[in-house]
């Protein structure tokens, strides 16, 4: 059977996107299409050890050397990997690579984002000038035509697929939070949600807010967000729950029941990315408050199972709060639907049997 070496260098704990990634494509290679290989952070060794081959192979301070000799072998070998949240810099290794003699026809990468700028598009333009026919996957349609735009032939949309359960019908009857979950990041808009939880408590509100604020895969958080925990801490209010400690799985999944899910990223940096936490919300039948003209805003009011702005000063933001809390139930059945529906759509098998055809099935 074909061997898939998955690539994700920075993978230690449940945190995050990647995780998901990853697992839901454990989960969804039975029956196996492939053989799959794992290389992750070393700390995170014992999360899949007893469910396929896993190397912990990468140190934080050497990665990106260590992506270099990674990438150098395996093409060396004739190798198939797949790189399931790739950036600008496996981009260049293997441009670098490519240029002495290493094919890349076995060899998919999934961006989740790409940053604009002259310089970047430039390089873009050069690589795909040489190599059109590299295997690029974009989880949005916007971010296709920035490859695309580029040169490459083969940029296409594939829907990146979360592990959750799937949408089920043990729904809490009842609106019992406001939520932010994921990372404490500020283009996630955590200042915003610092800012609404000082508002309630200005304004004597004491609905429950859960507040999910874990550490970034780089183990700390930057100065602006300690100062936003600082602040939340000092609040004091009993109504107020945070959790700052790696959740597992189940519990994160746990986070979304009865809740309404607040996601306030910042337009300029998630008009054409992707969210696994929408998807999450979506799978628990958890309406979702996020921002117009985006994916999320795009889902949102494709299966109206929430609401969108432009603005997210804390009055309107409660305001939006409170509409869906009085229309709870409709909003959570629309949610719940969605999730059903996206269930089908990221289907994880899908990507599997993609990658097979791609990097396997010779003369596609």
């Amino acid at each position: 059977m074909n061997t898939l070496h998955v690539i994700e260098p920075t993978l230690h704990d449940e945190t995050g996107h990647c995780c998901g990634y990853v697992t839901s494509l454990l989960e969804a290679n039975q029956p196996a299409l492939f053989d799959m290989e794992l290389w992750i952070d070393r700390r995170g060794k014992k999360l899949f050890e007893q469910r396929t081959a896993t190397h912990g192979y990468f140190h934080r301070r050497w990665r990106i050397m260590q992506l270099f000799w990674l990438y150098r072998r395996l093409l060396k070998q004739n190798q198939a990997f797949f790189v399931p949240t790739a950036g600008r810099i496996d981009l260049a290794i293997l441009y670098y690579l490519a240029k002495h003699r290493h094919s890349l026809k076995q060899v998919a990468l999934h961006f989740h984002q790409f940053r604009r700028t002259e310089k970047k598009l430039k390089f873009l333009q050069q690589v795909a000038g040489q190599y059109p026919d590299i295997a690029i996957f974009t989880p949005t349609q916007q971010l296709t035509k920035v490859f695309s735009g580029a040169g490459f032939r083969c940029a296409q949309v594939v829907a990146c697929p979360t592990y959750a359960a799937e949408a089920t019908g043990h729904l809490s009857p009842n609106f019992c939070k406001l939520l932010y979950a994921g990372a404490a990041r500020m283009d996630k808009g955590f200042a915003v949600i610092t800012d609404l939880v000082c508002y309630l408590a200005t304004i004597n509100q004491s609905v429950p807010f859960e507040i999910q604020a874990s550490a970034p895969h780089s183990g700390s958080h930057n100065p602006r967000i300690e100062q936003c925990l600082t602040d939340l801490r000092a609040l004091s209010v009993p109504w107020l729950k945070l959790h700052t400690e790696t959740l597992t799985r189940a519990d994160y999944q746990n986070l979304f029941k009865g809740g309404i899910c607040i996601q306030p990223y910042q337009y300029e940096e998630y008009h054409d990315k992707f969210s696994g936490v929408l998807l999450d919300a979506m799978y628990a039948g958890c309406p979702v408050i996020t921002t117009a003209d985006t994916w999320m805003g795009d889902v949102v009011r494709r299966f109206e199972s929430g609401v969108v702005l432009k603005e997210f000063n804390p009055p309107a933001l409660w305001q939006a709060c409170q509409h869906m809390i009085s229309e709870y139930i409709t909003f959570q059945a629309n949610a719940y639907q969605a999730g059903k529906q996206l269930w089908q759509e990221h289907d994880p098998r899908r990507t599997l049997e993609l990658l097979q055809l791609r990097l396997f099935i010779k003369g596609i």
